[in-house]
């Protein structure tokens, strides 16, 4: 119904997230689903269909990372705001965290002011390597967010104790979209200069990477040999100012 999320696994696997919401209603009963394809074969061979209490009549799950070691997968909620987990041998899920909310980064951009464009909730993430850390940021906001996934996936833990144990790494990031981790550096959309931001996670520095104007960076996904990938969504352009969509790479 509507594909929001799109990333493959280290087990040729391609998981696609289906957000169920379209533009002024709610998400419709049962459509939110999380789907695998086995690249192999290029047939859908899992469904995984996401359901009120996880669910919220207003949620629009925005971005997934899958973590084929532990099998679990995990989303945010841009909309109602929070982390969703996925036990992926159970099926069942659940809010781990829920009501995350951050004011857009000032001063005001062009992004920002466009008429189809308003600030949201949780939306950029990713998850280490080692599957042992969650990191994830709000959508034009400037905190960059890290939460042990051992606390997501404890079932007897309260959201007052993971609302605890998230550690802020960052406060001063331009205004970010989507995450990409290569090695210790995660690397996301700077909105506000229509460019690339870099941020290393062992020193806590950020930079801004000089690119030709990108028209909203997004979809940012990293090849094997560390070249990077990402999309422009041009959701900060009206229609009529709009020009092809492109794909493009950042070798650094």
């Amino acid at each position: 119904m509507c594909v929001q999320s799109v990333v493959t696994d280290d087990q040729d696997h391609l998981w696609i997230l289906d957000a169920a919401k379209l533009r002024g209603k709610d998400v419709d009963p049962g459509g939110a689903k999380l789907y695998r394809v086995d690249l192999g074969s290029n047939e859908i061979d899992k469904v995984y269909t996401l359901k009120a209490p996880a669910i919220l009549p207003n949620s629009y799950l925005n971005d997934v990372r899958i973590d084929t070691q532990r099998k679990f997968a995990y989303m945010t909620d841009s909309s109602a705001g929070g982390i969703l987990v996925l036990n992926l041998s159970t099926g069942k899920a659940w809010r781990a965290l829920t009501g995350i909310q951050e004011v857009a980064a000032e001063p005001q951009t062009p992004y920002q002011k466009a008429r189809h464009i308003k600030p949201a909730a949780s939306d950029g993430i990713e998850l280490s390597k080692d599957g042992n850390t969650l990191y994830f940021t709000s959508l034009g906001g400037r905190h960059l967010y890290a939460i042990n996934t051992a606390s997501l996936r404890a079932p007897d833990q309260t959201m007052e104790e993971r609302q605890k144990a998230i550690e802020t790494l960052s406060t001063t990031l331009p205004g970010a979209d989507g995450l990409c981790l290569q090695g210790h550096t995660l690397y996301m959309a700077n909105l506000p200069e229509n460019s690339l931001y870099a941020f290393d996670l062992k020193t806590k520095q950020g930079r801004t990477i000089d690119t030709p104007p990108i028209r909203w960076a997004d979809t940012l996904a990293a090849a094997p040999d560390g070249t990077l990938y990402f999309t422009t969504s041009q959701l900060n352009y009206d229609k009529k100012d709009r020009i092809p969509y492109g794909l493009y790479k950042l070798a650094e």
